[in-house]
């Protein structure tokens, strides 16, 4: 597998919440049962990179556990962004299969009436997710890049990076269902994109707690956008002409 799990940072956000015994601490506040708790040794071993979650249910506790977005928890190997976006494609498609862990894209990735993932956000984080939105009008104005201004809530020092997905629908097309066709990534004053292509930019921030600005393709047709977060953020939609700067491009 190309994806794997960030074992770096995994290791940093508990060292930051006090260590393993701590992390083990909340863990068991958290648990119904014996059975939920974690033994020492399977901590390590994804700190050191050794192993990863046997399942979707365990790597989304984790998530949780950290307060940090699922996405934010992989990592790809340098140079295999495509052949990774590939087997993302290929647990999309299927509804079962390996990796396990890994499932837990099926609810953001295809057409779905429900996006983004009520579920997770209530069962491993206990909050609802933070949703904003926003729409084209061809006949305004068509085929040109949007820009999308964003301000996010998670700034050094907490070390957590902020995870924004984007999905668009169409008011008659597909039955009027979301598809998620990308994310963007930002931890500390970098920014990063991802598109469901495989295509990814990154982007350098002169601050922390700089906006980050993203670009998204307003084609012919009439469509709804929707950004979400499981942490606060704020959008702007900046009018066509108005101040230019460095952005992040979803290609259209």
């Amino acid at each position: 597998m190309r994806i794997q799990l960030d074992c770096r940072l995994v290791g940093e956000l508990i060292e930051e919440r006090g260590g393993v015994s701590v992390f083990l601490d909340q863990w068991d506040s958290r648990s119904s049962d014996a059975h939920e708790r974690l033994s020492r040794a399977t901590v390590y071993r994804w700190m050191n990179g050794e192993s990863v979650p046997k399942n979707r249910e365990l790597f989304l506790r984790l998530a949780g556990a950290l307060d940090v977005d699922s996405f934010a928890l992989v990592t790809v190997l340098e140079g295999d962004i495509l052949a990774a976006a590939d087997e993302v494609l290929r647990i999309v498609q299927n509804s079962y299969g390996a990796p396990s862990w890994l499932q837990f894209v099926h609810g953001f990735f295809g057409r779905h009436i429900a996006w983004p993932p009520e579920e997770l956000a209530a069962v491993y984080f206990g909050r609802p997710w933070y949703v904003q939105e926003f729409s084209h009008d061809p006949d305004i104005r068509a085929n040109y890049y949007a820009t999308v201004l964003l301000c996010h809530a998670l700034k050094p020092p907490d070390r957590r990076p902020q995870v924004l997905h984007f999905a668009y629908k169409h008011p008659s097309l597909f039955h009027a269902r979301w598809l998620q066709y990308g994310l963007v990534r930002v931890c500390g004053a970098s920014g990063a994109l991802h598109h469901i292509s495989g295509y990814t930019a990154q982007l350098e921030l002169t601050a922390p707690d700089e906006p980050i600005r993203v670009e998204t393709w307003f084609g012919p047709g009439a469509a709804l956008f929707r950004i979400a977060s499981l942490h606060p953020f704020s959008h702007e939609l900046v009018a066509p002409g108005g101040t230019v700067g460095d952005a992040l491009r979803f290609p259209g």
